[in-house]
């Protein structure tokens, strides 16, 4: 029996002000907390498919307030160093989910093929009915034990998350930790703890980004101008979000052109050092003539893949999925400190509201 269905895939980034009053010296300080909720829902037979749209929109909502609620970033406090155990859980809580959700499915699908190939014994040969306790036992055993040992692996590495080591020295935060925040006397408003910890060290390479709390500058990335949304660079970062990089209709003509013109020069050099390497191995006769299709075939594809990542315009590595944080580097300078700027003149959060 075939069986149709359409699954949809929601994403949802926000972040709310979090007040922290530290365990040590009883200063209090604030940091804003960004996550990303996903949430999906699946349409069988393309019934209903607007409503599992929406579902999977009310679930990644549901998931980014309970994520912001139960979890945590590790920002020390700004007089002494320390980092509140509540914080440390609350950032355990986020870390390692993706382990235990591989153990829940591969430990499900065990026990269904267990369960399957017992109802086949049970209507096969009586003969072939003795195997049926292997599976009982033994399949369902060990998918529930490998779902134990991902359950015990995720505690273990949680565990080896203690950033207060070395108090009462400076902790190593992980990347893309949010500066702590103190509340000015005079206006009641936010500023860093340290000057300047809002902006990256400001030197060429890739900056640290975090989906929910950063934003990219709305014009388009190599010339400057006013970005279209149609034509961003969707770059997928895990299964449940992908960042937009903006881009303008004509930066994306000439990058394909650009693309194109790095194909046609390069597929005849790969195909020649191909045709090279297969004689200087001395393969001749119905071999030579089958790697030689097999080479016209991939020195376009190679070619290709070298155009794509050439002319993109920037360069994408995830950190931190469970965080959302990235490290983007971009070829044009110029966008680069824009975003710079954009970071160091974020608007920090009100105090008001902020969760304790």
């Amino acid at each position: 029996m075939y069986i149709s269905w359409k699954t949809f895939s929601s994403n949802t980034a926000g972040k709310t002000c979090a007040r922290v009053t530290c365990d040590k010296c009883d200063c209090t300080y604030y940091y804003q907390l960004s996550r990303v909720g996903t949430g999906s829902s699946t349409a069988v037979y393309g019934i209903r498919e607007a409503a599992a749209g929406c579902a999977a929109e009310d679930d990644s909502v549901k998931n980014l307030a309970e994520r912001l609620s139960s979890e945590a970033e590790l920002v020390s406090c700004p007089s002494c160093h320390w980092i509140n155990d509540e914080l440390i859980r609350g950032f355990r809580q986020g870390k390692y989910n993706g382990l235990l959700a591989t153990g829940v499915f591969v430990a499900a699908v065990g026990v269904a093929i267990s369960l399957f190939c017992v109802w086949i014994l049970s209507v096969g040969p009586v003969p072939d009915r003795g195997a049926i306790p292997y599976f009982l036992v033994g399949g369902i055993g060990a998918s529930l034990s490998f779902l134990l040992a991902t359950r015990l692996l995720q505690r273990w590495l949680r565990s080896l998350i203690r950033p207060n080591r070395d108090f009462p020295l400076a902790p190593t935060l992980p990347p893309g930790t949010p500066p702590a925040l103190l509340q000015d006397e005079t206006n009641g408003e936010l500023k860093p703890a340290e000057k300047g910890s809002l902006k990256p060290q400001d030197h060429i390479g890739p900056i640290e980004f975090q989906v929910g709390r950063h934003t990219l500058p709305e014009v388009s990335c190599c010339c400057l101008k006013k970005s279209n949304p149609k034509h961003s660079l969707h770059t997928r970062l895990t299964a449940g979000w992908c960042l937009a990089i903006p881009q303008c209709e004509d930066c994306v003509k000439e990058a394909s052109r650009r693309c194109r013109r790095i194909v046609a020069v390069a597929s005849p050099i790969i195909l020649a050092v191909m045709v090279l390497g297969l004689w200087v191995a001395g393969i001749r006769n119905d071999e030579f003539w089958i790697l030689l299709f097999a080479s016209v075939i991939l020195a376009p594809t190679f070619a290709g893949i070298a155009g794509h990542l050439t002319t993109r315009p920037a360069r994408v590595r995830v950190v931190d999925s469970d965080r959302g944080i990235v490290r983007i580097e971009f070829k044009n300078r110029g966008y680069r400190k824009l975003m710079l700027d954009a970071i160091a003149n974020e608007r920090l959060p009100n105090v008001s509201g902020a969760k304790v």
